[in-house]
């Protein structure tokens, strides 16, 4: 038996004990070489079914990958800047709409606005329902009103005035 034949033939474990003739009859000895294909043909079939599947794993994952270039690919990059030009205009808009709010909504200026929305009110519905009772003193359904919205006011007025504190 030359050396090639003996790497990919199983041998039993006292080999070297072996002499020729013995050897003769192992290999000539179908049910051991029987058992041999089998056996050897079991492993290589596994062998297979397990590189098939690295092979089909592998292939997915290839496949991900060019779907992933491919769409990547299809990008167009002026889209892109577009994008990036009108988020950048939006940025500034929003900037600019942040310190209009900031510099508008300051605590003096909220307070001049609800000043001026105070007297707004004082002049037109305060003053004259106060010459209506002036100039009517026994009309009790003026007096009712007049308390009623000079309560209303004064109430708003002291809201106005804790807020601005």
């Amino acid at each position: 038996m030359n050396n090639q034949t003996v790497k990919h033939f199983p041998l039993p474990e006292n080999i070297l004990s072996l002499n020729t003739k013995q050897l003769k009859e192992l290999l000539e000895n179908d049910e051991y070489l029987n058992h041999y294909v089998v056996n050897k043909s079991y492993h290589e079939h596994n062998e297979i079914i397990k590189y098939e599947k690295e092979t089909k794993r592998l292939q997915e994952i290839l496949d991900g990958i060019k779907s992933i270039a491919k769409s990547l690919s299809e990008i167009k990059t002026d889209h892109i800047r577009s994008n990036i030009s009108t988020l950048e205009k939006n940025d500034t808009a929003l900037k600019q709409q942040m310190n209009y709010l900031e510099t508008e909504l300051s605590h003096d200026n909220i307070k001049r606005f609800l000043d001026d929305y105070l007297n707004k009110i004082q002049k037109t519905q305060i003053d004259p329902l106060k010459q209506k009772v002036i100039e009517d003193p026994y009309d009790l359904d003026s007096h009712g009103e007049y308390i009623e919205t000079l309560t209303k006011f004064n109430r708003l007025r002291f809201l106005f005035n804790s807020l601005s504190t």
